[in-house]
């Protein structure tokens, strides 16, 4: 638990990282940003894992939207959210099956959540209605948001897939996601999609 703890406020820091210089004119990482997209999102916005059997995680699909609103690409965060939407949203609630297989004979064998990916695309949501004052991706983001966190608060022990740097942090330190000190523990930003957007 402590290796995906730190895994995941590893991965937070980056993409804050990455997001901070984009806002500073990187232009050499906004190359990078265009590699990366060309290289792995394709035309209808799924985010192939070319070192995995080209399958696609929720995840993937919520590191690309941050990395496209980091870099002002909103076509290419829309296709990618909307290829998350349409395809790996569950039927039974705002959250996403965590693994598509285009191999298999059914993609979604699985429909189980992995809460650090409904996160990820959570937290690029809100990011992305603040940057582009669009209201709808706000909406989404807390219909998302909401029952990830209910999943860190209840306690009854079933396994909710990952579970997304401060909210594991959190857990782990007994605090609730909603304690003023949860929001120092690390990858606490991941938390931003929880906070109402300010017009």
């Amino acid at each position: 638990m402590r290796a995906f703890v730190f895994k995941a406020a590893v991965i937070v820091a980056a993409l804050l990282c990455v997001a901070g210089a984009a806002r500073a004119g990187g232009d050499g990482l906004a190359g990078e940003w265009l590699k990366y997209r060309d290289r792995f999102v394709a035309d209808d916005g799924r985010v192939r894992d070319t070192g995995n059997k080209d399958v696609s995680h929720t995840e993937g699909q919520g590191c690309a939207m941050l990395f496209a609103e980091a870099f002002n690409d909103r076509a290419a965060f829309d296709r990618v959210w909307g290829w998350t939407r349409d395809t790996l949203r569950r039927p039974d609630s705002a959250l996403f099956a965590w693994r598509w297989d285009p191999s298999g004979d059914n993609p979604i064998a699985d429909t189980n959540n992995a809460t650090d990916g409904d996160m990820l695309i959570a937290w690029a949501l809100e990011r992305a209605a603040r940057r582009w004052h669009a209201r709808d991706y706000h909406d989404a983001a807390r219909r998302i948001s909401t029952p990830a966190a209910r999943r860190f608060r209840r306690g009854d022990g079933r396994r909710a897939g990952g579970q997304c740097g401060a909210s594991a942090q959190t857990r782990a330190e007994g605090l609730h996601p909603g304690d003023p000190r949860a929001r120092q523990a690390p990858g606490a930003q991941a938390l931003e999609a929880s906070r109402p957007l300010h017009a």
